[in-house]
Order: C-alpha cells, then structure tokens, then sequence
C-alpha cells in the first residue's frame, strides 16, 4: 500500500510517499482500509519529535482515519469486515485504566 512516512524528526520534508506492507491485524486488532484521514495536531508534534510525542521510527502518522474493516482479528466479536468506522486515538497518560489495558483507539461504527 501506498503511505506517507517520516524516518526522521523535522519539518514537512522529512515526509516521503513509500510502498509498505499491507498490515495484518493480530488478536484482538482489526485492519482498516482508509477511505479519508486528516492531518492533527498530534501528527504535527509527532513528526516533529516533540518531547513526550516521540514515535518510534520510521512512522506512518494518520491520527483520525474513516474507512472500513478490511480484516478481523482473533476475538474480535463487535466489528465484521466491510464495517463502516471511524477511528481516533487516545493519546494518553499510560497510567489510567484505558492506557494499561492497551486501549489504543476508540472506534465508532456504524451501519
């Protein structure tokens, strides 16, 4: 697939157009062909290497996405692939209930 990325901290031109892999979801995950997503302010500071916005690197930012399930995981009961969804991360503290049991984002479907 094709993706925008950074391999290192900047500005706007540390972003390349590259070809990856097209991810496969593990337990518990689903895979989301995106149809729309957005630039954030958390991309911004992510790519920027801001202190406590660090990705590891290289990253492929796209923090709010709109699309549909593409693949179902092992356990995954409440989403069935071509599920209409829309995702937002939680960027958290990495201490409360959501951050320690590994929440990531919180989506929305709908029919």
């Amino acid at each position: 697939m094709r993706a925008m990325m950074f391999k290192e901290y900047g500005d706007p031109n540390v972003l390349v157009e590259v070809e990856v892999e097209d991810p496969r979801p593990g337990p518990g995950e689903v895979t989301v062909r995106v149809s729309s997503t957005s630039v954030n302010r958390i991309d911004v500071l992510m790519r920027r290497g801001v202190e406590g916005y660090r990705v590891a690197l290289p990253h492929v930012p796209g923090s709010d996405v709109v699309g549909f399930v593409e693949e179902v995981g092992e356990g995954v009961t409440w989403l069935d692939r071509g599920d209409f969804v829309v995702a937002n991360p939680l960027y958290g503290c990495g201490r409360c209930y959501n951050c320690s049991g590994g929440l990531k984002f919180y989506v929305m479907s709908g029919g």
